[in-house]
């Protein structure tokens, strides 16, 4: 650990005389970040001491040295300061996300790192500094072709040179004790496309129906979702997720995206902040490339004049339909009603499919300000067939009215079947190099048999084959290579069937790329 008047630097394992969990225990400080991107040290006497790591000044500096851009924020809260020091493979991931190429690799000499140093390629090495512990350095290449070792929080020295054979067997103990693990990093392959375009969010639009904003009656705060969903097979750095409304607050405010994940950002709406009318704010997320993609948030802010009108406890209502359904009809509450201003007189539904039907409600004739409950029937005798047909998904609407001075309400009513089958893997990824992949269709029930009637690829290049045994029921993809084989994202579907003879179709995403990509094991 390095001292001066205003900063600490923690490299290692053992920091010195003074660990910052010894600091914490026995001064009572705070460790915490800063705005800027820098670690606090609070102590009782409000002095403040400034932290940094040797792994955060590495990552800075590779990130700086192939020009991208970076929030130092984000890297610093992504890398945070600790007595046990930042773990390579986190700065490995860190780096990633931000569109480097990594390779790593273990049981290399200093003079072989050497050899690829070409100004191409830079190098993080950990040495060792004694007592168990280790400080990382950048190995590089300078503009007179010199290979540099640099301490960057201290200055430059050769990594290998060839008049001090006693410095280089020096040096490559150092490395060796420190366990001999190198990452080798050069700027990610151009691409057109922005980061953005592998990172998918759902919904797109969400809406927040009518609530009111003022009066006795302000509704409590508003809570919604949306996922971020990355495609690709590689972490990507969110730089931040705002909103343009200080009335709607985000519970994640950016970081590193994993490969495949799925990520829910929860958000809540402060109704008395949101304004009167109709409305739209936006939720904006910010990719380190400067790409952007948008959520819109949609919601009308009412006064208890101007709520003169039905309302619905929920605007729409999901209901899972399974196979062990052996009754012709069932009954479902979607919502309750309610007017608060005026009773509704000549209360009207109507329903736009045959499947759905209105029930009689709570009270017959008039709503009073008291919650009513709205039921309605569903005809499954009707809905298996349509169910087979559209995928196992149908949607109908219940349009609601009552009294002529009262704006009509819909309530969206989505049903679905459950799926019969799962997959083992949803996303595969083809290459030229490595370009067979097997799914397995597993039945989701025990005892249940599962076929494939028939398959489709979107592109011709990708060849997909059944195969069907008593045990095993599997698609094997490839690439065609006597195909122009195009880069991108593809759907191959498998129509199949179960024992009780109901039928579906599975879809599986699949990324085809050009070469094979550098993985660390």
């Amino acid at each position: 650990m390095f001292f001066s008047s205003s900063a600490v630097v923690f490299c290692s394992d053992d920091i010195a005389n003074v660990t910052p969990t010894q600091l914490v225990s026995e001064s009572k400080q705070l460790i915490e970040s800063s705005t800027d991107g820098k670690w606090i040290v609070n102590h009782p006497n409000s002095r403040k001491i400034y932290g940094i790591q040797c792994g955060l000044d590495v990552t800075l500096f590779t990130l700086k040295y192939f020009k991208v851009n970076y929030s130092l924020l984000r890297v610093s809260l992504g890398l945070p300061l600790s007595e046990e020091g930042i773990a390579l493979t986190e700065i490995q991931k860190m780096l990633t996300a931000h569109g480097l190429e990594i390779d790593a690799r273990k049981n290399v000499t200093l003079k072989q790192i050497a050899s690829r140093l070409d100004g191409e390629h830079i190098v993080i090495l950990p040495l060792s500094a004694g007592n168990g512990r280790n400080h990382y350095y950048i190995g590089m290449m300078d503009d007179q072709g010199d290979v540099q070792l640099v301490n960057v929080s201290k200055g430059i020295s050769p990594l290998v040179t060839r008049d001090s054979q006693n410095y280089n067997v020096r040096l490559e103990k150092l490395f060796e004790d420190a366990g001999g693990i190198v990452l080798f990093i050069k700027k990610g392959k151009v691409n057109s496309a922005s980061i953005s375009s592998v990172v998918d969010i759902q919904p797109e639009t969400i809406e927040l129906g009518e609530f009111m904003v003022g009066g006795s009656e302000v509704s409590n705060n508003i809570r919604a979702s949306f996922y971020l969903i990355n495609q690709s097979t590689k972490p990507v750095m969110v730089s931040s997720v705002q909103t343009s409304c200080g009335c709607t607050k985000l519970d994640w405010d950016g970081g590193i995206l994993k490969a495949g994940e799925k990520k829910e950002i929860i958000f809540s709406v402060i109704p008395g902040a949101w304004g009167r009318g109709e409305q739209e704010k936006i939720a904006r997320v910010s990719f380190f490339d400067g790409s952007t993609k948008d959520v819109r948030i949609h919601g009308t802010g009412q006064t208890p004049v101007e709520r003169q009108r039905i309302e619905l406890s929920q605007y729409s209502v999901s209901i899972e339909i399974r196979d062990d359904t052996n009754h012709e009809s069932f009954d479902v509450r979607l919502a309750k009603l309610s007017s608060y201003i005026y009773p509704i007189n000549d209360l009207t539904i109507a329903s736009n499919v045959s499947w759905l039907i209105p029930r009689t409600i709570k009270q017959d004739t008039i709503f009073e300000r008291e919650n009513a409950e709205l039921y309605v029937t569903i005809a499954t005798k009707d809905l298996l067939p349509l169910l087979e047909e559209s995928e196992g998904k149908l949607q109908g609407v219940l349009h609601i009215s009552g009294n002529s001075d009262m704006e009509p309400v819909e309530l969206k009513v989505e049903v679905f079947q459950v799926d019969f089958y799962h997959l083992s893997q949803y996303l595969v990824t083809l290459s030229e190099t490595d370009s067979v992949v097997t799914v397995s269709v597993i039945p989701e029930t025990e005892g249940d048999s599962i076929k494939i009637l028939h398959v489709d690829s979107e592109v011709d290049f990708i060849v997909v084959s059944p195969k069907q045994t008593d045990d095993v029921v599997a698609l094997t993809l490839s690439l065609d290579g006597e195909k122009t084989i195009r880069p991108g994202f593809y759907t191959v579907s498998a129509k199949i069937v179960n024992s009780q003879g109901r039928s579906s179709t599975a879809k599986i995403t699949t990324r085809v790329v050009k070469t094979t990509e550098n993985i660390v094991r």
